[in-house]
């Protein structure tokens, strides 16, 4: 008899941050879970046809909902973007985390080049509020953004901020060094030996024929 397979697929994202809170991050082994109110995105949750002044009323009603009792951790597909590491990695000094998490916990993103046509009614059904929290401006792709989205009554805040602690499905597995990062791949090494931990590190450079951001062979395997 053959035996059922009951192991997750999972998805390879990454997380982008400062050199100082990916240190904490990793120290700590969890990711602070971000907020929409405070996302760089000020159509986060309202990506449709406001026209309207009724929908409008309801559809920030229905937002400031979601913002009390919802969060969410922001990973994209790739490391390999060099805007990503300009907008969410202090400017190519940061880290990015590279994780496994099956992929029944993301959603993808969708860019679009319009807002979505919205009624009153729309306003309270649970699938088009789901819908509008993975829409994004086209003009977003670039961040092949995947969504974490996490039930906040489940946790409990420290000072107003919630965290998602590293684990079986949220698994650390890489840790790219930013180009103009001054943190040594020797010392982020040590870090995870002295901890016991199996996590490759890789040191980035920019690529010679492409936009984008490549891993630096020499330092990495040197």
């Amino acid at each position: 008899m053959q035996r059922a397979n009951n192991k997750q697929e999972t998805m390879r994202v990454y997380y982008f941050t400062s050199s100082e809170y990916a240190i904490s991050n990793l120290a700590l082994k969890r990711i602070k879970i971000s907020r929409y109110q405070d996302l760089n995105d000020p159509f986060e949750l309202l990506s449709a046809d406001l026209t309207d002044q009724r929908v409008r009323r309801e559809l920030r009603k229905v937002k400031k909902k979601i913002e009390e009792q919802q969060g969410i951790i922001c990973f994209s597909k790739t490391w390999h973007n060099p805007l990503l590491w300009g907008h969410y990695a202090d400017k190519h000094k940061g880290i990015a985390l590279g994780f496994d998490i099956p992929t029944s916990m993301l959603n993808e993103v969708e860019y679009k080049e319009e807002l979505s046509e919205i009624t009153v009614a729309k306003c309270s059904n649970p699938l088009y509020i789901r819908e509008l929290s993975l829409t994004k401006f086209q003009h977003w792709e670039y961040e092949s953004e995947y969504r974490l989205h996490i039930d906040l009554k489940t946790l409990e805040g420290e000072s107003g901020f919630y965290f998602k602690y590293f684990s079986d499905e949220i698994n650390l597995q890489e840790v790219i060094l930013g180009v103009k990062c001054n943190i040594p791949i020797s010392s982020m090494r040590a870090f995870f030996e002295e901890r016991h931990e199996e996590v490759k590190v890789i040191q980035s450079r920019i690529a010679y024929k492409d936009f984008k951001i490549v891993e630096n062979r020499l330092v990495t395997n040197g």
